[in-house]
């Protein structure tokens, strides 16, 4: 068997290696002395969790222990401790199903194989109790820097759940944060003003971190602290909080009042060699540029001496070579083309006998135009959703003046619902208007902008059969339906609306990666036999039905006259037979006459839909066997036939649907569904005839 190192053997030991390797390189980065990774969960299979990892968890007092070099096993001198503060000493909750990372992404390429992110269980953290979880790292070695990487990712989309990290206790240290997104699910106070953050502090969307992003900081110097048995040590610490300030997306001040942000589930620490006096206080960015344009790095320093500084770039894997004349703290490059994505830069900086390199920046080159894809109505008639082709800058798709409507249409607003869609505020433009919408103004996330007089044309939505009106509000606190009603933003503050063809929200919505919201679906019932009917109701968490039989408007359906005629308050369990809360009394209807009809449901977490089904009585149909109501007997605003074909300015065609599947032939007999295909849709015209059709 091997013997041990002892921390001191071991540690003399890496010092003549990283001597070894560091003759005639003095360009090189600082070598890493060892990596060490802890899985807050660890999986069993060791393709997932690597035996050289630690496996402790990260969420209660006294967690934590020595690490282990990754590549060799061997216990290090470093490790961690937990500990927490809270009010009522409140300790983080062991809660959520964990997801991995999308392939491909920072975190992956950084944590795969050696922890398994996607196993289930994550430190949840609130503020409503000032709660930190704080990661205390000691036994470092004062003469060394060292290098820190942590991430999170929760199953799910919650966009309100956002964590700070901050980093405490630290001579020195140099941000490395590292954003996979395209919409800023990780921020600092630089690359997103609107926020209140610190410069040790940086904000993570744990609640949907599927782009991998990463929390870090390089060359931290470690300072005198405690180790958990009392004795002088050396570290620094990495405190986590629920953060409920302002954000690119999301609200994550309803993710205060209603659930969580997340502690770190995944770490890695690194000990570097030390560069001397001669400090790096800022790393160079990974950029991301239009081609034809130029790219700005920058890197900063601090020393007692003189600096320089030299640029050097990597291209396709090959070794990284100086750049002639870049020996500024910045560099800029000439214009870009597209056979330079992918090229790294780095600075390699000396005083003194002292040098080290900043880590590397990777610069990604765009020569994709983006295009204006759609326009699409609004079932209220008083909002626009546009939609672009690609991700488009934050900042520029809110600024409504880069977007003009034909028919003397204004733009009040432009809210941002993801990071190439917006919906614009207008004023009224009524049923059955043919309107054009130019954006200008806007570019993408590399800078590349839309080609002039950009446009897209769409028709405004009619009364039509085979619709329901589907209206959804995000970040409402509490599960019961009137948390929604009591909401000011009911009625009229809906965050997005659609046309759906039958009473099941999850024609739109599907069950489970959407929380926290409320939603109600309208539409006008039109029974073809006269006849007492029972309507029954499955919602998850919580739902009510109401029908309107004096009033043809549904001006009074919200009314506390007008009360619900079913409810439910159970988690999907199905229809339920007569004389259930879910199931309605049976109620007379008039075939031909038309009822409005509302929906309401509230969701919290887990699980969501609302579906409406109704039996004749007299019917023998189980009322578990029963069908959420379908299209051909109800009514609402929608497109004026079941699918609807546009040209575009760009000569495509422009598909938009009612149905839940689309399908296509060339002869009307044999017919294939458009898979991945959401309404509405761009297709290149064909040579030939092509039938669609929706169900």
């Amino acid at each position: 068997m091997k013997t041990p190192y002892s921390p001191i053997a071991l540690r003399a030991w890496l010092c003549g290696a990283a001597l070894l390797s560091l003759v005639g390189t003095a360009s090189s980065q600082p070598a890493r002395l060892w990596e060490a990774f802890n899985d807050h969960h660890p999986n069993a299979n060791p393709d997932l969790t690597s035996p050289n990892a630690t496996g402790y968890s990260m969420r209660v007092n006294k967690d934590g222990g020595i690490l282990r070099d990754i590549q060799t096993g061997e216990q290090l001198a470093a490790g961690f401790f937990v500990s927490v503060e809270s009010d009522g000493n409140a300790a983080p909750d062991d809660f959520g199903a964990d997801a991995e990372p999308d392939p491909g992404s920072p975190a992956d390429l950084l944590f795969k194989g050696k922890v398994d992110i996607g196993n289930d269980g994550l430190p949840g953290l609130h503020a409503l109790t000032h709660m930190k979880l704080i990661l205390n790292f000691y036994g470092l070695d004062p003469d060394r820097r060292y290098d820190l990487r942590g991430t999170v990712c929760r199953g799910g989309s919650y966009d309100d759940r956002w964590s700070v990290f901050s980093i405490t206790g630290a001579e020195n240290y140099v941000a490395a944060h590292v954003d996979g997104s395209k919409n800023k699910n990780l921020f600092t106070k630089a690359s997103f003003p609107a926020s209140d953050l610190q410069p040790n502090q940086v904000a993570l969307n744990t609640g949907h971190n599927k782009a991998g992003s990463l929390v870090g900081w390089d060359n931290i110097e470690p300072v005198p602290v405690l180790d958990p048995d009392g004795n002088d040590s050396f570290g620094f610490q990495i405190v986590g909080e629920q953060y409920g300030g302002v954000a690119p997306f999301g609200n994550p001040a309803a993710g205060v009042a209603t659930k969580y942000g997340y502690g770190l589930n995944a770490l890695y620490l690194a000990e570097v060699e030390a560069s001397g006096n001669l400090r790096i206080t800022e790393n160079p960015e990974n950029i991301r540029a239009a081609a034809g344009k130029t790219a700005k790095f920058s890197a900063a320093a601090t020393s007692t001496l003189a600096i320089t500084y030299q640029w050097q770039k990597s291209a396709g894997g090959a070794d990284y070579t100086d750049i002639p004349g870049a020996t500024s703290p910045d560099y800029t490059t000439p214009a870009l083309n597209v056979a330079e994505d992918g090229t790294k830069f780095r600075c390699s900086m000396k005083s003194g006998a002292d040098h080290t390199t900043t880590g590397e920046a990777t610069l990604t080159v765009d020569g994709v135009i983006p295009t204006v894809v759609s326009a699409t109505a609004s079932i209220h008639f008083n909002s626009i959703y546009v939609a672009f082709s690609e991700a488009m800058k934050l900042e520029q798709l809110p600024v409504a003046d880069s977007y003009k409507v034909s028919g003397g249409v204004k733009v009040n607003s432009a809210v941002v619902l993801d990071p190439s869609t917006v919906r614009l505020i207008t004023s009224d433009y009524g049923p059955g208007t043919a309107l054009t919408v130019t954006v200008s103004g806007v570019e993408d996330l590399a800078g590349n902008s839309l080609p002039a007089d950009s446009k897209a044309s769409f028709k405004s939505f009619s009364l039509a059969k085979g619709f329901v009106g589907f209206d959804l509000w995000k970040s409402i606190v509490g599960g019961l339906v009137s948390d929604l009603r009591n909401s000011a933003l009911y009625p009229d503050g809906y965050d997005v609306d659609y046309p759906i063809t039958g009473l099941d929200s999850t024609l739109i919505i599907p069950s489970g990666p959407l929380n926290a919201y409320g939603a109600r679906m309208r539409t006008w019932i039109t029974p073809t036999e006269s006849g007492d009917y029972e309507f029954f109701l499955d919602a998850d968490e919580a739902g009510e039905v109401r029908i309107s039989l004096e009033d043809d408007t549904f001006d009074s359906i919200d009314t506390v006259d007008n009360t619900p005629i079913a409810t439910d308050a159970t988690v999907a369990d199905g229809f339920k037979e007569s004389g259930a809360p879910s199931t309605s009394a049976p109620i007379t209807l008039e075939a031909g006459h038309s009822y409005p009809l509302q929906v309401i449901y509230k969701e919290v977490n887990g699980g969501d839909f609302a579906r409406v089904a109704w039996r004749l009585v007299g019917d023998a149909t189980p009322a578990a066997e029963l069908q959420p109501i379908s299209g051909d007997v109800l009514s609402y605003y929608g497109p004026t036939a079941a699918i609807q074909i546009s040209a575009q300015p760009d000569g495509k065609l422009l598909l938009e649907w009612g149905g839940k599947i689309l399908e296509s032939s060339d002869d009307l007999l044999a017919w294939t569904e458009e898979t991945g295909l959401t309404s509405p849709a761009t297709f290149a015209a064909a040579d030939k005839h092509k039938f669609y059709r929706t169900r």
